[in-house]
């Protein structure tokens, strides 16, 4: 009987912690962010986030990279200027103002 209590509260806790290590729902990208959430970053974390974001469409080939270039640093003020004006606005929101 008492091997039984064990086996199940063991099971019980494996359950519980695997459930805990799902993945979160509020996992957000920088496709999906929203111009608070970005400004809410770290500043060392703006040029690679606007990196991704402005680089979105490029199909890059096997083997090929993309390196922080000045476009996407320089791009970084226009973003944070966007964000303070619109905070509700997505990043998806600031690419289509730049078209």
């Amino acid at each position: 009987m008492r091997k039984v209590i064990i086996s199940s509260v063991l099971f019980a806790v494996s359950t519980i912690s695997f459930n805990s290590m799902a993945a979160d729902n509020n996992t957000v990208t920088p496709e999906n962010m929203t111009c608070q959430q970005f400004i809410n970053l770290d500043p060392q974390s703006w040029a690679p986030v606007a990196l991704w974001v402005t680089n979105q469409e490029t199909q890059f080939k096997g083997g090929d990279y993309v390196a922080l270039t000045e476009q996407s640093v320089a791009e970084v003020p226009q973003i944070v200027d966007f964000c303070k004006k619109k905070p509700e606005g997505t990043l998806q929101d600031y690419l289509a103002s730049k078209k």
